[in-house]
């Protein structure tokens, strides 16, 4: 399925490895981006529908109860696993199946941000210091943060 222009937020049918990387199954994945660069990456997240008992932080249920199930082309419901990731050629792509609903789509980037350490609202972060054990102070986070919100509202002295 090379000729994918846009595959973000669809879930689509990949060879998926095993943990020891010996052999593949072929299972759903979402698509956390759209082709990237002259080989087509996308990363993927993994997915089965087998139900844990205790959902990992980074699990996403999609639940075949809800409303929109439907468009995402699952026969029953699943769990992303947003913990086991990898980037494939878009050439590896069997089939698409559906895709994720817009609230759905806001539930998988609130998590994702969880998984990476990344803010939770619009605002990105600027490495303070290139020591990653330091701890910074409560004025250093304080100044840290004010730098960060007059970039974004564009009053920067830069």
């Amino acid at each position: 399925m090379e000729n994918l222009s846009t595959t973000k937020n669809k879930i689509v049918l990949i060879p998926f490895p095993f943990d020891t990387l010996e052999t593949t199954k072929v299972r759903p994945a979402l698509c956390l981006t759209d082709p990237i660069g002259p080989h087509r990456h996308v990363i993927l997240a993994f997915m089965s529908s087998r139900i844990p008992d205790n959902l990992l932080e980074s699990d996403l249920l999609i639940d075949s109860s809800e409303e929109d199930f439907g468009t995402t082309g699952l026969r029953v419901s699943s769990t992303l696993r947003l913990h086991r990731l990898m980037t494939v050629a878009t050439s590896l792509i069997r089939r698409e199946l559906g895709v994720l609903s817009p609230a759905m789509q806001k539930k998988v980037l609130s998590k994702l941000k969880k998984v990476f350490g990344l803010p939770s609202g619009g605002e990105q972060t600027k490495e303070v210091t290139k020591d990653p054990d330091k701890k910074l102070t409560k004025d250093e986070h304080h100044e840290t943060k004010a730098q960060e919100n007059e970039k974004s509202e564009g009053i920067s002295e830069e």
